[in-house]
């Protein structure tokens, strides 16, 4: 819970309050819930769609393509959560 609240806080620092859409969990075919059961975390979507860009087909699509400026976006999140979890020690 910690780390989900540290997320939304980030993504509301960077982008904007309105940047954030609480989903409700959700169950996939991610190994990150055993890497929680050692390690506590949040995992988030970042949407990276871009019909402008033909980025618009789910994933395992054939046509599947992601709108690369979304990358940069990616890193600050990252850049930042860690930053205020090393600030919060």
């Amino acid at each position: 819970a910690a780390c989900a609240e540290r997320a939304k806080t980030v993504i509301g620092n960077v982008l904007g309050k309105e940047a954030f859409i609480d989903i409700p969990p959700m169950t996939g075919a991610e190994d990150f819930a055993f890497y929680q059961q050692k390690v506590p975390g949040v995992f988030i979507f970042l949407g990276a769609g871009n019909e402008d860009k033909g980025a618009s087909y789910p994933q395992h699509h054939e046509k599947f393509n992601i709108d690369e400026d979304v990358l940069e976006i990616g890193t600050m999140l990252n850049v930042q959560y860690a930053l205020e979890f090393l600030n919060e020690k």
